[in-house]
């Protein structure tokens, strides 16, 4: 990040001194010539290669700690049930799928590709997004304690969506959180 910084600042005709920051030319110069170097990747820290049949199926159920983690299905409230064994949630997370295709617009960029998910990847227009949101949130919410809170996340492109289900769903709207994030990824 400092050599590129202090590359744009040698390209700029500026009249300033770069040594007046600390650094000698010899070492802004390794700096920026440190830009030209790509470091070579640790066989370690190679992902192994996604199997094509999944690991984790519907209905598997773990214990993390004290709290259960259940492969399942968002709008089945049978799942809520076997997931929560007759316990209310204080606190609702969740980060829907974005009705956005995969391939090709999150991913690719890199070495590592993702699969579509088996529902919600850019199929559905405006309206059934809402509707799939809206059973999602009410399965949530019949299943959470009074006055509990939920945070959902969501792209910009689906906010009007999102929005339109909690407003129907949950009986207050608190707030909005934006996270200007410069590099997505899944």
């Amino acid at each position: 990040m400092l050599g590129e910084q202090l590359k744009i600042l040698s390209e700029l005709e500026l009249d300033f001194d770069l040594e007046a920051i600390g650094f000698e030319v010899p070492e802004i110069d390794l700096l920026i010539d440190g830009l030209n170097t790509v470091p070579e990747a640790d066989p370690d820290d190679q992902l192994p290669q996604i199997s094509d049949t999944a690991i984790a199926v519907p209905g598997d159920l773990w214990q993390l700690g004290k709290h259960p983690v259940l492969c399942g299905n968002s709008l089945i409230t049978d799942d809520y049930i076997r997931l929560m064994d007759g316990a209310k949630a204080d606190l609702v997370i969740s980060d829907p799928p974005y009705n956005v295709i995969i391939d090709g617009h999150v991913s690719g960029l890199g070495k590592t590709r993702h699969r579509e998910f088996g529902m919600t990847s850019g199929e559905m227009n405006s309206t059934e997004f809402t509707n799939f949101l809206r059973k999602a949130m009410v399965a949530a919410r019949d299943n959470s304690t009074t006055g509990s809170l939920a945070y959902y996340f969501m792209d910009w492109r689906h906010t009007s969506e999102i929005l339109s289900a909690g407003q129907e769903v949950y009986t207050e709207y608190l707030n909005l959180c934006v996270w200007a994030k410069n590099n997505g990824g899944i």
